[in-house]
């Protein structure tokens, strides 16, 4: 049976915060993410997480685009990795990202990526070895795939936040049999794979690999916008980086996510809002929590 998600659902994952923190208390998410032709991808998911309450971004990038995001955000710390003769961090420094990636209380996967042998290796890598929450969105979804098995060797858990394109190509169905079927589709892909799935779009859902499924109740057509999508994987990320648990994580961010996006509607029209608009939201969207 599918259970809506509503604010009280998601109000109960957010509690005032202690006096005697620091930022190491509210947890660190990497971003494996960002490419030269797809750099605000990685901008729009530490933006997003960084307005999620985490308590630090760290960006795993090419050394080619570390001057541009540089220039747009001053509150991530970059880990710069030489890069192929296509512009992507090489393969050869997996085993780097992932000892680096011991310091991390989650990882995001996939934003801006691109598809190249080298990046889809490291995406593997990642998957197969990392004990950590784990994200996996956009090119990282196309890396898995092509070799969905390797979401059987995953150590800890692992969401996955498709469209209906992506989930196309994960399930080998076309978009209009996932629109007509979306509940089952990924309940299946979930139970099959071990994994939670966020399938994106008019009422998004969240299936879960115990069969539950839940259905989002916010949003609104104007946020059929570039760089949607990686805001919602940055806010999931930034939840699952401060400990909060994945199927909790997933839920509060597709809420929360719509909530603010449906304030930007409000405010500026459903035909204007853009992605920065649904980040610049997130503020007043947590006053409501």
């Amino acid at each position: 049976m599918t259970e809506l998600i509503d604010i009280n659902m998601v109000k109960r994952n957010f509690k005032g915060r202690e006096k005697d923190t620091n930022k190491g208390t509210f947890g660190t998410l990497t971003l494996f993410c960002g490419s030269p032709q797809m750099t605000g991808a990685a901008v729009l998911a530490s933006r997003a997480a960084m307005r999620s309450g985490v308590g630090m971004v760290n960006l795993f990038i090419p050394k080619s685009i570390h001057s541009i995001l540089a220039s747009l955000m001053i509150e991530p710390v970059f880990t710069i990795f030489s890069e192929n003769e296509h512009g992507v961090i090489s393969k050869n420094y997996a085993n780097e990202i992932l000892k680096k990636l011991e310091e991390s209380t989650a990882c995001l996967v996939g934003c801006g990526l691109g598809q190249n042998e080298d990046t889809k290796q490291i995406v593997y890598e990642i998957i197969k070895n990392y004990r950590g929450p784990l994200i996996i969105d956009a090119d990282g979804i196309n890396a898995v795939s092509q070799n969905i098995d390797v979401l059987r060797a995953a150590k800890s858990s692992v969401i996955l936040t498709p469209h209906p394109g992506e989930m196309s190509r994960l399930v080998g169905l076309s978009v209009s049999s996932i629109n007509e079927n979306s509940e089952q589709v990924a309940l299946d892909f979930a139970r099959e794979n071990n994994v939670i799935i966020v399938l994106k779009g008019y009422e998004t859902i969240v299936a879960l690999p115990n069969a539950k499924v839940f259905k989002n109740t916010t949003g609104n057509p104007g946020m059929s916008t570039a760089g949607a999508g990686d805001v919602l994987a940055g806010m999931i990320g930034a939840f699952l980086a401060q400990g909060m648990a994945p199927i909790d994580s997933a839920i509060s961010g597709v809420f929360l996510h719509g909530m603010a996006g449906d304030i930007c509607a409000k405010e500026l029209s459903e035909i204007s809002v853009c992605a920065t608009d649904i980040v610049n939201k997130l503020p007043e969207t947590f006053l409501k929590m």
